[in-house]
């Protein structure tokens, strides 16, 4: 039996939405990579980034937004 080695549809184009308390309303981001997501996410979550946390923080985010302010 041969499986084939081109199943599913993979682009590298996706999408991304945040909404809530402290985030840019209309904001677009011209790059972002699947990498961004785990970091952004624990900044809004107040969660420290470690030193293996590929990608960074996205843009997204008001100005003065502590993560840690609930």
């Amino acid at each position: 039996m041969r499986l084939d080695s081109n199943t599913g549809s993979h682009k590298k184009e996706g999408i991304f939405l945040a909404w809530g308390k402290g985030i840019q309303k209309g904001k677009q981001l011209e790059r972002a990579s699947i990498m961004d997501i785990t970091p952004t996410v624990c900044y809004s979550l107040g969660i420290p980034r470690t030193m293996e946390m590929d990608g960074s923080v996205l843009d997204i985010f008001e100005e003065g937004l502590d993560p840690n302010d609930s």
